[in-house]
């Protein structure tokens, strides 16, 4: 146990850095895109990069188009949730 408390900076810092780590050194691969709190257009869903991850999975693009139009039609309407 440390002698003194870790701060939740400290400890959010120490989660980012095994989320963005390489597989190789223990991490999850994840690439990290910055704050986009305060970003124009800022939504739950990012079209675009999840675009780029499921075309370079190796899914057709008529796949992909399929799937963010459901995903995107399902998150708008405010009586169903994505959970």
């Amino acid at each position: 146990m440390p002698a003194q408390p870790r701060s939740e900076r400290s400890t959010h810092n120490r989660v980012l850095e095994l989320l963005a780590a390489s597989t190789s050194s223990g991490g999850l691969g994840y690439r990290r895109l910055g704050d986009w709190a305060k970003r124009d257009n800022n939504r739950c869903i990012e079209s675009e990069v999840l675009k780029a991850n499921l075309v370079a999975r190796g899914y057709s693009e008529a796949h992909v188009s399929a799937a963010l139009q459901k995903l995107l039609a399902a998150s708008d309407t405010t009586e169903v949730t994505l959970y």
